[in-house]
């Protein structure tokens, strides 16, 4: 844990949901087309997107512990919210 990179990550999955949120009002500002509202539910679409970008970021921390620091697939992050970003998303988003 003494290489685990735990500031550099949170601030990086920090700005990601920080920069997702700023594109995604500049869309909608500029009249991005969007399917008809019968056939989607805007809160829920917005929820997806976050989701979606915490499996990314989920697997970024994984590609990080096998690449860099030389863990496995299967070593649990040292911080119990890194290890539930992606799964927990996943589960959510079903």
């Amino acid at each position: 844990m003494l290489n685990y990179p735990i500031v550099s990550i949170a601030i990086g999955a920090t700005a990601a949901y920080i920069l997702a949120t700023l594109i995604a009002t500049l869309l909608a500002r500029m009249g991005f087309p969007l399917p008809p509202a019968e056939r989607r539910i805007g809160c829920i679409d917005g929820l997806r997107g976050y989701l979606a970008l915490s499996v990314l970021i989920g697997h970024f921390i994984r590609w990080i512990q096998i690449t860099r620091l030389g863990e496995t697939w299967s070593t649990p992050a040292p911080v119990h919210v890194f290890n539930q970003l992606g799964s927990g998303a996943v589960m959510l988003f079903l």
